[in-house]
């Protein structure tokens, strides 16, 4: 009978041992997560996402005049499918994915600094600034692009011809 007790008692235990690993995963994934949302807090996302949506659509305008008229519709668009709001659980995913619960509280440390402040609020300054050098430099070198292309095609169209050639050949 003793035997018995006892073997219950293990049984018991082993079947609770999973949800008690359970329940400790669920709370290490939430403390995770708080640490993310935390760190994206300190990097005023909220503002930076406002303000990289209003460049990203006054980069696009720039380069496409004709579309002045729709600055209203595509900025009322992106806020409502690319905000703060819409995407927080999201991007606190993919922080909680590469970074550890310490590497998250390091980067809050660090954003919660007045060059951390700062760095996170000229952040879509200094991206739209490197996409229109990027631009620029395409735009500078575009003859070269279609030189290439160019060549690219002519070479594809001769080997184009070429297969036709043996094909026809071994009929």
């Amino acid at each position: 009978m003793k035997c018995t007790l006892i073997q219950a008692m293990l049984v018991c235990l082993i079947a609770t041992l999973p949800i008690a690993s359970m329940a400790k995963e669920k709370e290490v994934e939430k403390l995770h997560t708080e640490a993310a949302l935390e760190l994206l807090e300190a990097m005023q996302l909220d503002i930076t996402f406002k303000k990289t949506i209003e460049s990203s659509v006054d980069m696009q305008i720039k380069g496409n005049p004709q579309m002045t008229p729709y600055r209203e519709v595509l900025l009322g668009f992106l806020s409502k499918h690319m905000s703060w709001n819409s995407l927080k659980d999201e991007m606190a995913q993919i922080y909680v994915d590469a970074f550890t619960i310490q590497e998250l509280k390091e980067l809050t440390a660090f954003y919660a600094t007045p060059v951390g402040k700062k760095a996170a609020l000229l952040m879509p300054q200094l991206v739209a600034k490197g996409g229109e050098l990027g631009m620029k430099r395409v735009q500078d070198n575009m003859a070269e692009l279609q030189l290439m292309i160019a060549e690219k095609s002519k070479r594809m169209a001769e080997e184009n011809t070429s297969d036709k050639t043996m094909d026809s050949d071994k009929k």
